[in-house]
């Protein structure tokens, strides 16, 4: 495959599309330089793909995380992935609104799924209870785990 037509099928690759080569090359075309080159093109191009889905899947985040009746000890960043929030000893409940990145991101707390934006009342049944939110790209089934803690003072 010449140069030329990697490089039409990388811009391809990159918008989504395909195509089709029909490279007929002379024999002293394929020396040892041009196999070496194509072969060159090739792992870059597999490196780039590989690049392009990691970026892709890496950023599956919240945006915020919202807990009313309680305060979180510090504040959101969804880089951290755990976190402890406080709140009186009276407090029955607290109400959990996990804001993902994208909201066709799935979220669910304990198991409980829902969608993006969506507040969660949770019931606080001991002193310290611990819930478990997922963000999940349902185009990929990528996903990140936080944990938030709240616990009665």
């Amino acid at each position: 495959m010449s140069l030329k037509n990697i490089l039409i099928l990388i811009l391809s690759l990159s918008l989504g599309s395909s195509c089709v080569f029909d490279d007929k090359r002379d024999e002293d075309e394929n020396d040892a330089a041009s196999k070496q080159e194509e072969m060159l093109l090739q792992t870059m191009l597999i490196q780039s793909m590989v690049s392009s889905t990691s970026a892709q899947t890496a950023s599956i985040k919240l945006s915020n995380l919202i807990v009313e009746n309680a305060a979180l000890t510090k504040v959101f960043d969804p880089d951290q992935t755990s976190f402890t929030a406080t709140c009186p000893l009276t407090t029955t409940s607290v109400k959990i609104t996990p804001v993902p990145e994208k909201l066709t991101y799935d979220v669910s707390i304990n198991g409980v799924l829902g969608h993006g934006g969506l507040t969660y009342l949770m019931p606080l049944n001991t002193d310290e209870e611990t819930f478990t939110i997922k963000v999940t790209d349902p185009a990929t089934g990528s996903n990140t785990t936080y944990v938030l803690i709240v616990k009665r003072i």
